[in-house]
């Protein structure tokens, strides 16, 4: 019997079987051709039972069906091993997944093999680590979520990378998920959203004094004291600021006063 893996012939001397490795199901290779096959593969699996490269197969209309079905499978035998105790192999996955994301590894493949953004946490790869390799589609496509970024250090700067479509119906980032971030107002005025939109996001006056904004600052966003009167209502601290919306003044002085309007 030959060890298919380097084509050597199997040596054994009556029950005495050295350099041997054994699949429950029957396929034996050389112990040392198949440690190294583990550690380049990131797998536990008999070669010969698991010849295809899963992350090249044309799985036609079914793809997605079929790839949810690998994933499943592979997070059983993950289970099974945990179970048993951490296998002999185990610290090849341990050691690999950050090398593999350095080396550009594709996230369907990662997600073939049974990796999940909770894996990538527990590896303590960064997000900004991500953020470099990846796009922010691919990276929501693989199940990254804002709660997931936050817990890898995601910065405020990282918002520039998203698009309005990945930041508020992807994600339904709001602005008390963006203050998570430290955001100060240069870093938010860097954004360059429109005031409508930091609106929509739901900054108001009171948000943004909490990142720094004030009569100088808020200029950072927009000079325009009818956005700043519209969309964020900043109250009687600019009634007296210059260009502040005069209609507004009448109404804050109405106010001040005790007049219903």
């Amino acid at each position: 019997m030959s060890c298919t893996l380097c084509n050597d012939e199997i040596l054994t001397s009556g029950n005495l079987r050295p350099n041997v490795a054994t699949f429950h199901c029957g396929h034996e290779f050389h112990l040392s051709c198949i440690l190294e096959f583990a550690q380049k593969n990131i797998t536990t699996q008999c070669p010969n039972c698991n010849e295809v490269d899963l992350s090249r197969m044309n799985l036609g209309n079914d793809r997605m069906l079929a790839l949810q079905s690998l994933i499943d499978a592979r997070r059983k035998q993950t289970a099974k091993m945990e179970k048993k105790g951490k296998s002999m192999f185990s610290w090849f996955t341990e050691k690999s997944l950050f090398s593999m994301v350095k080396s550009g590894t594709s996230l369907e493949t990662l997600k073939i093999k049974g990796i999940r953004p909770e894996d990538m946490i527990e590896e303590q790869i960064s997000w900004n680590t991500l953020a470099n390799i990846y796009t922010t589609q691919s990276l929501l496509d693989f199940g990254f979520e804002f709660h997931h970024m936050l817990t890898m250090g995601f910065q405020p700067d990282n918002f520039k990378l998203m698009s309005w479509v990945e930041l508020t119906d992807k994600l339904n980032v709001r602005a008390k998920d963006m203050l998570k971030t430290s955001i100060t107002i240069k870093q938010l005025a860097d954004l360059k959203l429109e005031p409508a939109k930091l609106h929509e996001l739901g900054w108001r006056w009171k948000q943004l004094q909490q990142i720094g904004a004030n009569e100088e600052t808020i200029k950072l966003i927009t000079e325009s004291m009818d956005e700043i009167d519209t969309y964020f209502r900043p109250g009687k601290s600019f009634a007296n600021v210059e260009g502040f919306t005069s209609n507004r003044r009448v109404r804050l002085i109405k106010a001040k006063n005790g007049f219903v309007f």
